[in-house]
C-alpha cells in the first residue's frame, strides 16, 4: 500500500501506519489481511464520517461481518452519508453489500470481481447515472438486486448478466427504453417491479411466459391509467395501482 493524493486513501494509510495496534502478521506471500483491513477501514470512514475505528480485527467492527475464515461476506451500513469506495471490489468473498435510507449518490464498483455477490441493496438512496457493467462477465452468485427509490438510469440489458436473479427491485428510477426480450431468459425470476420510471412499450412475451409458468409471482409495470406506458396484460399489479 502506497501514499497517494486521495483524502480518504491517505487518511486511511495513515490511521493504519500510526495508529493502528492490531497486529497482522507479515506475510510477503499473502497480502490480503492487511488489504481487507484497509479496505474495510476505507468503507466504513466513507459511509459513516466520523466512524471510529478501533484496534480489533475488522470482522468485530460494526458494520461488517465475516465467515470462518475471517474474510467479510457482508457490509451493511444504512442511512449513509457518503459513497461507496471503488475498493470494495477487492474483496473476493463479499456475498452481502447493504446500503439502504442515505445519501449515496453514486456508485464506481468493478462489479465484475464481486463474483461471490448474492445480493446487493442499495434501496432509498440518492444514486445516478447507469448500473455499474460487468462487461461479459456472468455474475451466476448474484440473486437479488434492490435499488428502488434512487436515480438509476438508462436501459435494463445490464440484467442479462445475472442469470440466476431471483428478484429485481427496480422501481422508482429513471430506467427509460423498452424492456428488453432477453429477461425472459432469467428463468429463476420470482419478483420484478418496474413502475415510476420511464420504460415504454410492451412487456415481452418472454417474461409472460415466466408468469404463465408460475415463477414469476410479482410484476409491476406502469400499465394502468389513462395513458399507460407499458402495454401489459400479464402484471400483477399496474401502475397507478389496479389489480389484474
Amino acid at each position: 500500500l502506497e501514499l497517494n493524493t486521495k483524502p480518504l486513501q491517505n487518511t486511511t494509510l495513515r490511521w493504519l501506519i500510526d495508529s493502528d495496534n492490531y497486529y497482522i502478521c507479515p506475510d510477503e506471500d499473502n497480502q490480503s489481511p492487511v488489504l481487507q483491513r484497509y479496505v474495510a477501514a476505507m468503507v466504513a470512514l466513507s459511509l459513516k464520517p466520523g466512524y471510529k475505528l478501533i484496534s480489533k480485527h475488522e470482522c468485530g467492527w460494526h458494520g461488517f461481518e465475516c465467515n470462518l475464515q475471517q474474510e467479510i461476506k457482508e457490509i451493511r451500513f444504512d442511512e449513509a452519508q457518503g459513497n461507496l469506495p471503488e475498493e470494495v471490489s477487492v474483496l473476493p468473498k463479499l456475498q452481502h453489500l447493504v446500503s439502504q435510507r442515505g445519501n449515496m449518490t453514486d456508485i464506481h464498483l468493478n462489479i465484475q470481481e464481486l463474483g461471490n455477490l448474492k445480493h446487493l441493496d442499495f434501496d432509498k438512496n440518492n444514486i445516478h447515472g447507469t448500473f455499474p457493467n460487468s462487461g461479459n462477465v456472468e455474475m451466476t452468485s448474484m440473486e437479488r438486486i434492490d435499488i428502488n427509490y434512487n436515480s438509476f438510469s438508462g436501459g435494463l440489458e445490464f440484467l442479462n448478466s445475472y442469470p440466476n436473479l431471483k428478484e429485481a427491485h427496480l422501481d422508482n428510477n429513471a430506467f427509460n427504453g423498452t424492456i428488453p426480450e432477453s429477461l425472459g431468459e432469467l428463468s429463476n425470476l420470482r419478483i420484478l417491479t418496474l413502475q415510476n420510471n420511464s420504460l415504454t412499450g410492451t412487456m415481452p412475451s418472454s417474461i409472460c411466459d415466466l408468469r404463465e409458468n408460475g415463477k414469476l409471482s410479482v410484476l409491476i409495470a406502469d400499465c394502468g391509467g389513462f395513458e399507460p406506458k407499458v402495454n401489459c396484460t400479464c402484471c400483477t399489479h399496474c401502475f397507478p395501482f389496479t389489480l389484474n
